[in-house]
Order: C-alpha cells, then sequence, then structure tokens
C-alpha cells in the first residue's frame, strides 16, 4: 500500500541511480525513500530539487505537495496523466453539455451507490420497511412519554 512522505527538515531531494534520496542540510546524512511505496511527497522545510527528481517521481505517478515556512499549501507538482484518449473527454463533455444526459448519469450513479449501500432492490425494500417500523415505534413511544 502506497503512503505519504512528509519532509520537515530543510535539505535536498535527490535522484542518483534509480533512487530517491533526501539529504539532510545540517549534517548530510543521506536517507533513501522507498519510491514504490510512495504516493505524495510533502515538503514543510527548505528543499532544493532539480528537474531529474520531478521527471523520476512522475514515472511514478508520485505528487509533491509544497507549503511555506508557516506551514501554509503554496501548491503541488502533478505528473501527466497517462492515455488520456482525446475523444474520451470529448464525449465526457458531450454528455455534460445535454442536460438529459447529465440526469441520466446522474441517476445511474446515485442507483449505484444506494444498491452498494443498501443492497439489491429486494434488501431496500425491506431495510426501509424496517427503518420505517423503527421511527414510528420511537415516535409512538415518544408521544406516550410526552402526554
Amino acid at each position: 500500500m502506497k503512503r505519504d512522505h512528509y519532509t520537515i527538515s530543510d535539505g535536498r531531494l535527490k535522484r542518483k541511480d534509480n533512487t530517491l534520496y533526501f539529504i539532510k542540510g545540517e549534517d548530510g546524512t543521506k536517507q533513501s525513500l522507498p519510491i514504490e511505496q510512495i504516493r505524495n511527497i510533502h515538503v514543510f522545510g527548505e528543499v532544493d530539487f532539480n528537474t531529474k527528481l520531478l521527471n523520476f517521481i512522475s514515472q511514478f505517478d508520485i505528487c509533491l505537495h509544497i507549503y511555506n515556512y508557516y506551514g501554509y499549501y503554496s501548491g503541488t507538482y502533478y505528473p501527466k496523466k497517462k492515455n488520456v484518449s482525446g475523444f474520451t473527454v470529448v464525449h465526457q463533455s458531450a454528455h455534460y453539455m445535454e442536460h438529459s444526459k447529465r440526469i441520466y448519469l446522474a441517476g445511474c450513479f446515485y442507483y449505484l451507490l444506494h444498491t452498494i449501500y443498501f443492497g439489491t432492490c429486494a434488501d431496500i425494500k425491506k431495510k426501509q420497511l424496517r427503518l420505517l417500523q423503527i421511527s414510528n415505534w420511537k415516535w409512538k413511544n415518544f408521544s406516550m412519554l410526552k402526554a
């Protein structure tokens, strides 16, 4: 499972022999980073890096997030998306522009998520009935206590 890597101290991110290294600025100690296990790199300190590093982390689809001295977000380097088809983008845009197609897609997503959450159609009706019975029971008990 990929994880995020946080760099808090000052130093340098460097690529050497297809390995990603972080060299601390104070004492110069090298720390190798497992490139296959990193999803994002968050840089909080003063860190130097070059285009070799950017090209290298792009090969592994790693985002580089940069924060300023006070910890506020400054920006992100996103790698280029692979296999982006112009045909797909054009048709997605066409579906967005036409209202009836957009409503149809929204209904499909809703049905899919509802089915995943509640189960099959028969299960949905059983669960809705059970929720209705529970809510009526609670309301009746509440009104009896109030009187």
